[in-house]
């Protein structure tokens, strides 16, 4: 049996291939680890966001009066060093703003305590390591 050669298909761009909308948003990122708090950072600057990066809540209070604007997110790492972590410090934030910030958690293990803690505070929680166009999505939803 010979089957014959078909048409050649048209390429069509993948998802992964078209860029991503611009998002004009101003978002806290907090991250312990500098790598992922600049990398994160980097990356939401190129989405067209400003960018404040913390690398703790301590950090945050201490340099809290160089923002001159509300955020209208707040990115965090659960993990925050000993005693800290990142729904404590999005709770401090909305607190500090007087303001419900959408909030996204991002963590490496998630646990039935986070789950509920995060779902109590109404923020969603992205599991490492973070597809770039889902926190796109998640930002761009965030931010309506």
């Amino acid at each position: 049996m010979e089957v014959p050669l078909g048409r050649q298909l048209l390429e069509w761009p993948c998802a992964e291939d078209t860029p991503l909308p611009p998002l004009d948003l101003s978002v806290i990122v907090i991250d312990d680890e500098a790598s992922i708090r600049n990398g994160l950072g980097a990356m939401l600057a190129s989405w067209g966001c400003e960018v404040w990066t913390a690398s703790s809540w301590e950090d945050c209070v201490a340099r809290l009066d160089e923002l001159t604007y509300e955020p209208a997110a707040i990115v965090s790492d659960y993990h925050l060093g000993p005693g800290a972590n990142g729904l404590l410090a999005i709770q401090r934030l909305r607190a500090a703003f007087d303001a419900p910030i959408p909030a996204l958690l991002v963590t490496g293990d998630m646990t039935p305590e986070i789950e509920k803690e995060a779902k109590c505070l109404g923020v969603p929680v992205l599991l490492k390591p973070v597809a770039a166009r889902k926190l796109h999505g998640i930002l761009a939803r965030l931010g309506t």
